[in-house]
């Protein structure tokens, strides 16, 4: 009997990172994956980020995905090993800002797991979050 896949999205303790969630929903769903939401902490966060936190755990609860938080000074070895772990093809990522180019965490993450497709879901380019309309098209056009 084989295992279904795993995919996993990665966010931080910023609210905006619903979008990451329910961009990752679609994708697994349209490939017919499980989802995983998984956030790096190191141990000094703020009450903002850990309330976002739990706001973000009640939204992957509602996509039907499980949420784990890894405590870590190193957000790319521990998400790296996590991935190793869950056996997870496809990485689901935030773009911070414009420039995904010097966006660190995925150019690591990429290196130390080149097999390993990384997705990022840009930030709205206006002020009102993506409608799932827009969600479904973006995954369709994803070739997962």
């Amino acid at each position: 009997m084989s295992r279904k896949q795993v995919y996993i999205a990665c966010v931080t303790g910023q609210y905006n990172c619903e979008r990451i969630i329910a961009a990752a929903s679609c994708i697994a769903q349209d490939a017919g994956a499980s989802l995983e939401i998984v956030s790096v902490l190191n141990g000094c966060s703020s009450e903002e980020s850990l309330e976002a936190l739990e706001y973000l755990h009640g939204i992957a609860k509602a996509a039907g995905a499980r949420m784990t938080i890894l405590y870590n000074d190193n957000p790319v070895l521990a998400v790296t090993e996590y991935i190793k772990h869950i056996k997870a093809p496809i990485v689901i990522t935030g773009v911070p800002g414009a420039d995904t180019k010097n966006n660190g965490f995925i150019s690591l993450l990429s290196s130390i797991l080149p097999k390993v497709k990384i997705i990022s879901i840009p930030e709205s380019v206006t002020d009102n979050d993506y409608d799932t309309s827009d969600l479904i098209k973006a995954a369709a056009n994803c070739q997962v």
